[in-house]
């Protein structure tokens, strides 16, 4: 090998023990060989350092294959070889497991020698190996972190781990590891493609001009491309998190809905957050499950339901978590009782959760910054007293205004009398409003001859269940009108999720006479709770229909479909809850009652700079730096030369000026190559039509004589350059010259 074979070959073989390392250091992590993961990420370093000082020693291709047949055969015989010895000679007992589990452990440390081994004597003797070795990674990194698709950002759970311990969201985590790794195979692979083959005479490749511009800019694009996806990608995760599960988002801004009926992706396990009962709540209406309120939707735009303005639904907080809030004091009834529990948020919320009415939230010290985002105490007066009880209730509020009932009564097609229509149509049947009649055919249907409003909901309530299929996959569309919940209802087949139940049990019951609106949240199994503590995860985000009871306020009528389609219960990671628990303090201290006008309570540094690394204007801000960086940067190299007086320097900036020009369109100075060279060799292919500048470069770069070119000379003939050089005659030339990036790659070694 030559120097430069030689330092090729010797950064590849870096790039390859750092590749090598990592990989088997994760395999072992992850599949838990029962082996130390450092010691077989060693034994995988032997390898690639074995195989590499064979190649670079000359050693002959016989002598290469029975290195790899003795390892092969040292590895498949020693270890049971030796584990007989240890029992001959009764070092171990015979029964013992021991001599079993050394040679298991030598087989696989054998065969990591031996796979690394053989694979850098291929990659070094077989240009084609690279296809075939890259492939293999490109499998093995697919199916190591495959378990995390469809937002189950809890697999594989080793990594889920790391990011949680860094404080990191899992999203963030993923993403950024993608694009390292995209980044670093990438260099390899473009390192590798030219490297040389043992036995074969090195290639010298003449691509042309426009391939040598595209071979360096292509991968800054493509990096570009990549860190734009991978922001993206993070920036839509993050406003989409929670919509994974049950098309149920985080409150949304008024008059906006935080609920999609497209489709429920999947019921993820990431850790939303962690609730921890002060005391019992052993009067849970809904006992075993517990709803926890986020938000409320209860204005209907003519289309679905949205966050409705601040005149309605006071008893939701509508808070950052980590803001204090006290609501008006509500008398306690025998229908309700106080709670108090404390949250710890693990995944970041634009809006605080609470079970029922909160009556007050104050923060409390985070007992661990890093993996809690915010933590705060909360007292609500819940409900004590099963539904059923109520049945002779009045339903809505004596005291609200005919404003605010009709607010709560506001449906579609509420605006036309009672038709005489089958709600069995299958094409919408629309109002003036261009709302959907058959609503209120259904509603008339089902409530027909029923005459208390408890009967009147519980009949709509019943009837969704009985005829619902759950699924997360409807597979139907918005109708022409806009309206996305008429394909589930007036399907042949009502197939949907909660979202579209809910919005049906609202609309039906508006239309019934009955004030509703959707509850969003989330919806837990207190059968899975530990000494009081309860793991959220996003996989519990629900929404449901609430109805008003005079005397209860606010109460849920949930929906419980007949049939359900592949879904699966999944209890929550019992190791991590575990873990979380150990984390907070017995007590949980309060921290100082904060007045009602502060702002939020600063998060952590990292929180901090995971928030601005995730505002969009930063990437832009950076992206101007950097284009306005390359802009002058480029100016100075083609006409720095104007910025000094001194004719020694001015030449040597002339040299600059032009030879950038030249590198940048692919005819850069060659290893070895003076600059007098240079710019003779340029003249007599034609592309440099004056020799003169060489002349004076030549002697202001060697010679210690008095330059007699005058500045105002040396500019000239620059500029002559510029203008006589054949690349240079066409204006694409000279832009694709200024753009490329070749000159700044080559820089100081003009």
């Amino acid at each position: 090998m030559n120097t430069e074979e030689l330092k090729s070959f010797n950064r590849l073989q870096a790039l390859r023990c750092f590749a090598v390392f990592i990989i088997f250091y994760s395999v072992s992590q992850i599949f838990n060989l029962g082996i130390q993961s450092v010691l077989l990420g060693l034994f995988a370093l032997v390898g690639v350092v074995r195989a590499g000082n064979l190649i670079k020693s000359k050693t002959s291709l016989r002598q290469l294959v029975l290195n790899v047949l003795a390892l092969s055969a040292a590895t498949y015989f020693l270890p049971s070889i030796f584990s007989s010895l240890l029992k001959s000679l009764s070092l171990v007992p015979q029964e013992s497991l021991s001599g079993v589990v050394l040679a298991d452990t030598a087989l696989v440390l054998g065969i990591t020698l031996i796979s690394t081994f053989t694979s850098t004597l291929l990659f070094w003797r077989f240009r084609g190996h690279l296809t075939i070795e890259s492939m293999a990674l490109l499998v093995l990194a697919i199916s190591l972190v495959s378990g995390h698709r469809n937002y189950q950002l809890d697999a594989p759970k080793e990594l889920s781990q790391i990011a949680w311990r860094l404080g990191v969201e899992p999203h963030n985590f993923f993403i950024g590891l993608g694009v390292l790794l995209s980044v670093f195979f990438g260099v390899f692979l473009v390192q590798a493609s030219s490297r040389p083959i043992v036995g074969q005479p090195s290639r010298t490749t003449n691509i042309g001009k426009l391939a040598k511009w595209t071979r360096f800019v292509m991968p800054l694009l493509l990096f570009g491309l990549l860190v734009g996806y991978a922001s993206y990608v993070s920036s839509k995760y993050s406003d989409n998190l929670s919509r994974a599960s049950e098309g149920v988002g985080e409150g949304s801004d008024e008059g906006k809905s935080p609920l999609g009926f497209h489709s429920a992706v999947g019921k993820t396990k990431q850790p939303a957050a962690l609730l921890r009962f002060d005391g019992d709540y052993k009067s849970n209406p809904w006992s075993p499950m517990l709803y926890i309120r986020e938000g409320a939707l209860s204005e209907f735009n003519g289309k679905e339901m949205v966050v409705a303005s601040r005149d309605y639904d006071s008893d939701v907080p509508r808070i950052s978590p980590g803001m204090p809030f006290l609501a008006i004091e509500k008398e306690i009834t025998p229908t309700r009782e106080e709670v108090s529990y404390s949250i710890f948020m693990l995944a970041k919320h634009r809006a605080a959760i609470a079970i029922d009415y909160p009556k007050s939230i104050r923060p409390i010290r985070n007992p661990d910054p890093n993996r809690f985002s915010a933590s705060y105490q909360a007292v609500s007066i819940a409900p004590s007293i099963k539904l059923e009880s109520l049945s002779g209730e009045e339903f809505g509020d004596p005291a609200w205004g005919s404003e605010v009932r009709s607010h709560y009564l506001h449906a579609p097609g509420d605006s036309e009398s009672a038709p005489a229509l089958p709600s069995s149509l299958a094409a919408p049947a629309l109002d003036l409003n261009r709302e959907d009649l058959r609503y209120r055919a259904l509603s008339n249907e089902i409530t027909q001859g029923v005459l208390s409003p408890f009967e009147k909901t519980s009949a709509i309530i019943n009837y969704l269940s009985k005829n619902s299929i759950y699924t997360r996959s409807p597979g139907h569309q918005a109708t022409d009108g806009g309206d996305p919940v008429a394909p589930y209802l007036f399907a042949e087949e009502k197939r949907g999720y909660c979202v579209h139940f809910a919005h049906a049990a609202v609309y039906l019951l508006r239309l019934a006479g009955i004030p509703a609106r959707i509850g969003t949240g989330y919806l837990t199994d207190l059968s899975f709770a530990k000494d009081g503590h309860v793991l959220l995860s996003m996989g519990d985000r629900h929404a449901w229909p609430e109805v008003y009871i005079n005397g209860l306020g606010w109460s849920v009528f949930d929906i419980q479909p007949a049939k359900a389609e592949n879904e699966i219960v999944h209890p929550p990671d019992e190791k991590l809850l575990e873990e979380l628990m150990s984390k907070l303090d017995e007590l949980g201290e309060l921290t100082p009652p904060l007045p009602f006008d502060a702002t939020p309570s600063m998060s952590s540094f990292g929180d901090q700079i995971i928030d601005r690394l995730s505002d969009k204007r930063i990437y832009l801000r950076l992206l101007i730096i950097l284009v306005a960086f390359f802009f002058f940067t480029k100016l100075y190299l083609r006409a720095g030369y104007l910025l000094t007086n001194d004719p020694r320097k001015r030449a040597i900036r002339g040299y600059v000026s032009v030879a950038s020009k030249f590198t940048d369109l692919g005819e850069a100075r060659q290893f070895g190559e003076t600059k007098k060279e240079y710019l003779e060799r340029l003249k007599n292919s034609g592309q440099l039509q004056t020799s003169a500048l060489s002349v004076a470069c030549d002697l202001a770069c060697y010679s210690s004589q008095q330059i007699l070119v005058s500045c105002k000379t040396i500019s000239t003939l620059v500029n002559e350059s510029a203008l006589k050089g054949n690349l240079f005659k066409r204006l694409t030339s000279r832009l694709l010259s200024f753009l490329s990036p070749l000159s700044l790659l080559r820089w100081g070694r003009w």
